[in-house]
């Protein structure tokens, strides 16, 4: 490709084995559940790879990174066939004057559309998260009643006890959020109880 893609690519994009595209950014958890996936090349090519991808097939990308998307089940679900599966929305933007195309698929759990009790991932461009984004997110998924202005204090101390983790990332950045009512519930008791939460 000799033109330059102006403004898609937020990274330097990786080829995708066995395919002429290129990933320019993607997020996934430590169990290999994607959580965001961008795509640079031919139309017919991030159609291929997307149908792959939803299909429930791996793609490696050049540098050795294998993705996957999410099926919607977790650990204490796995045998609940009724759990649903985990929708990618998608947008594709098309170039026609160079014969490229840009997709971008996003798990659902890391939009609005989460369901309570579900993981949630919250993307974000800097490394400092986004607090009130991750107070919508987690407003969804934990059944806690929480003032929007709670939200740097359970950003902070959900980091720092694990309920909120940073997961893999490239050409952005990326945390998954536990829905684990009893540590949350914790988390808020001693921000009450030491004042900090009003």
């Amino acid at each position: 490709m000799d033109k330059e893609i102006v403004g898609v690519a937020p990274a330097a994009p990786i080829g995708i084995v066995g395919y002429r595209a290129h990933c320019d950014a993607w997020a996934q958890d430590e169990e290999s559940s994607m959580a965001l996936l961008s795509l640079l090349g031919p139309h017919t090519v991030l159609h291929a790879v997307w149908g792959v991808l939803i299909a429930g097939q791996v793609i490696e990308l050049a540098d050795g990174t294998t993705l996957q998307r999410q099926t919607g089940r977790n650990e204490r679900d796995e045998d609940n066939p009724a759990t649903p599966g985990v929708r990618y929305p998608r947008a594709v933007a098309r170039f026609s004057d160079i014969e490229q195309a840009h997709l971008v698929m996003i798990a659902g759990t890391a939009t609005l559309q989460v369901e309570p009790g579900q993981r949630s991932y919250l993307l974000a461009a800097g490394s400092h998260g986004d607090p009130a984004r991750f107070f919508a997110l987690w407003n969804r998924t934990v059944p806690i009643p929480a003032r929007p202005t709670w939200a740097p204090y359970l950003w902070e101390e959900g980091l720092r006890h694990g309920v909120v983790r940073p997961i893999a990332a490239y050409g952005c950045h990326a945390w998954a959020v536990e829905p684990q009512a009893d540590a949350w519930g914790e988390i808020i008791q001693r921000g009450v109880e030491s004042r900090i939460l009003k």
